[in-house]
């Protein structure tokens, strides 16, 4: 078995894998634990603390630094319907432009 430190966890593997293949994109190893228990039985997942994402020793501040920046980045599509600009998960009114979620 690798041996790793864990620098963050996921409940389902598709998160895990985009978490794994956005800390390779910039450099760094990282491989998944307990991934096959969870695809297993994915009820497992709260059971085993989730699928863990580990690294190297020598890659930890590093890939705690790019999951912040993941973290911070808003998701593709997130922000205003109408002109794209941000906008607060509560917020029903885009403060930009006006447009609405609510019907008038």
């Amino acid at each position: 078995m690798r041996s790793g430190v864990e620098v963050s966890a996921a409940v389902f593997r598709h998160e895990a894998d985009l978490i794994v293949l956005s800390l390779k994109a910039v450099g760094i190893d990282a491989w998944l634990v307990d991934q096959h228990l969870v695809s297993a039985d994915p009820l497992m997942s709260n059971a085993v603390g989730g699928i863990k994402i580990h690294v190297g020793p020598a890659d930890v501040s590093r890939a705690l630094s790019v999951l912040a920046e993941l973290k911070a980045q808003p998701a593709a599509g997130d922000g205003c319907l109408s002109c794209g600009a941000p906008m607060a998960e509560t917020a029903d009114t885009c403060a930009v432009c006006g447009w609405s979620f609510l019907t008038r």
